[in-house]
């Protein structure tokens, strides 16, 4: 059986590893749980921010 936990998000092929400092890691988590989604999504969500021009 298929899950529609991860249904929002596009199904992407590629993968990226980084390593973060540990409070950073905390508080990509706390925003993910106050959202209701997953770590990778936020995580997504500010890459993409970032190489926009978005970010803060």
């Amino acid at each position: 059986m298929k899950s529609t936990k991860f249904d929002q998000s596009p199904n992407f092929e590629e993968r990226l590893t980084i390593a973060i400092p540990a409070d950073l890691k905390a508080k990509v988590f706390a925003s993910a749980t106050r959202r209701g989604l997953p770590a990778s999504i936020v995580v997504r969500e500010a890459l993409i921010a970032f190489t926009e021009g978005r970010a803060a």
